[in-house]
């Protein structure tokens, strides 16, 4: 799967909140006068919305009083710069007001400040400069953490893809020195396997077996889906065949002890089995035995009834 490296304003957004407000604010005490405080407000315009979408009221200018005269708010240049976010009115916030309840929010807070004979108001504004500043700074941060994402995903998967051709060179140099051996060699080369494997799994813990065992599952599950009947035919009898000539070649002991291992796995598993998943394994080992049955000659029929008969007649001796 590809990360996701697409760049929004809303996952830019959710960084700039998690930088201080503070360092792009500053308060100030706006005197009230006979006509107000003097100031122009307006919602942002429509470029500056994804700055700060969280707040709706920003300055828009001074006002002269009636008689034409500069206010002391714009004398004194108490707010920075038209555009600049009204944050906070007499130390109550205006984050996710609309323009109207700022708006009443101030006349309410002026009225307020009136009646107890108080001649100014805090108000915090933040800086329109401060806050593009740091919207810039966060917005190539945010790609330049985008992109090393992204080179991270390519790399690693380049990686995996170059493993994975190395895997295949290798069992295909495998696959083609087993096809220029002897059957001699063969077999010393698959002895050589079994006690590699045998030793290898005397040191494992259970977790790595079991994981060894369901990984192994996976592969040949895998596999069988991707062959077509004949292949699996063919690497059934291939398999039939190794197993004949393996045990042509076993001493009376060897094959007793096979035997006596196979019997301790079958139990073991089915220890571990449900009652659903026996009755699973003994359906299909039914269908099984119903579809070589149809396939066998009456030779092979009568040779199998003899040596059923031959097991039945050892075990009752």
């Amino acid at each position: 799967m590809t990360p996701n490296t697409m760049t929004t304003s809303s996952n830019i957004i959710q960084k700039m909140n998690n930088i201080a407000l503070a360092e792009c604010c500053y308060s100030v005490n706006i005197p009230i006068t006979k006509e107000g405080l003097l100031i122009n407000i307006a919602p942002p315009k429509k470029c500056f919305e994804k700055l700060m979408p969280l707040y709706s009221c920003t300055f828009q200018g001074f006002r002269k009083l009636s008689n034409g005269e500069t206010g002391e708010i714009e004398k004194k240049h108490l707010i920075h710069e038209v555009g600049d976010w009204i944050i906070n009115v007499d130390h109550q916030q205006t984050e996710r007001l609309t323009f109207d309840q700022v708006k009443e929010l101030l006349q309410s807070k002026i009225l307020e400040r009136r009646q107890i004979n108080i001649g100014d108001l805090q108000m915090t504004f933040a800086s329109i400069t401060n806050v593009f500043r740091k919207f810039t700074l966060t917005t190539k941060d945010h790609r330049l953490e985008q992109n090393r994402i992204q080179k991270t995903f390519q790399s690693n998967q380049s990686l995996e893809q170059r493993k994975e051709i190395l895997r295949e060179k290798d069992r295909l140099r495998k696959q083609l020195k087993r096809s220029m051996m002897s059957p001699e060699e063969k077999e010393e080369w698959r002895a050589k396997v079994r006690i590699y494997q045998q030793e290898r799994r005397m040191n494992q813990s259970e977790e790595k077996k079991e994981d060894e065992r369901v990984k192994s599952k996976e592969c040949i599950k895998q596999k069988r889906q991707n062959q077509s009947e004949e292949q699996r035919e063919f690497e059934l009898m291939t398999a039939r065949e190794y197993t004949r000539e393996r045990r042509r070649n076993q001493s009376e002991e060897q094959r007793e002890a096979e035997l006596m291992t196979t019997r301790e796995n079958t139990r073991e598993r089915r220890r571990n089995q449900s009652e659903e998943q026996r009755e699973v394994e003994l359906m299909t080992a039914r269908e099984y035995m119903r579809e070589r049955r149809k396939n066998q000659s009456e030779e092979q029929k009568e040779v199998e009834r003899v040596k059923s008969r031959q097991r039945s007649y050892g075990s009752t001796k």
